[in-house]
């Protein structure tokens, strides 16, 4: 599974992010390990457990960081600091799941745990990037000419049984006002 990807040539990213430099590429882990991720298994009741990344600088293991089942796209978020929509690329970059392990110094900043897990993308994924701005169309909330026409709303009061105003609305969202057919009503 790694090999198709690896044998996939270079990845070319856009981010939408101009900001950053090139990671010092003297920052590696002191061990690292990516392997493809295995499907999880359901456990006794038939649900399946997903645990999120795990240790890194802040954390209660700072010399150790664990990626279980993280895509491709995710350890990108995580690399270089972005949001999904500024990442794009080939569509298993969301499909494809990996597990990583890597020891690190445990006074590692997170500026140095992103460097080293920029290098290892580059090392082990062969990926290179490309970065560039790009204008998106956008709404602007401006104030009209006579001045904001908008009036401060009036407090709600609270009902007296908060519980039996829920149900009653909750009633209300499943059979509008006027729609009301006759029948049996239970409170508990």
């Amino acid at each position: 599974m790694l090999k198709p990807i690896i044998r996939s040539g270079r990845i070319f990213l856009a981010f939408c992010l101009c900001y950053g430099q090139a990671p010092d590429k003297t920052l590696t882990f002191d061990a690292a390990s990516v392997k493809p991720a295995n499907l999880p298994a359901p456990d006794g009741r038939g649900r399946i457990m997903m645990a999120g990344p795990t240790g890194g600088p802040g954390s209660k293991d700072p010399g150790r960081v664990r990626y279980p089942y993280i895509s491709l796209k995710n350890l990108l978020m995580d690399a270089y600091d972005v949001k999904s929509l500024q990442i794009q690329g080939p569509a298993w970059l969301d499909t494809q799941r990996f597990d990583l392990n890597a020891t690190m110094p445990p006074e590692t900043t997170k500026e140095q745990f992103r460097s080293m897990l920029q290098n290892l993308l580059a090392e082990r994924f062969k990926l290179t990037i490309h970065r560039e701005t790009k204008e998106l169309p956008m709404y602007s909330l401006a104030v009209a000419r006579n001045g904001p026409k908008m009036k401060e709303s009036e407090p709600v009061p609270l009902a007296q049984d908060e519980g039996a105003r829920s149900r009653q609305s909750a009633h209300d969202a499943i059979e509008p006002p006027g729609k009301r057919r006759d029948r049996a009503h239970c409170e508990i």
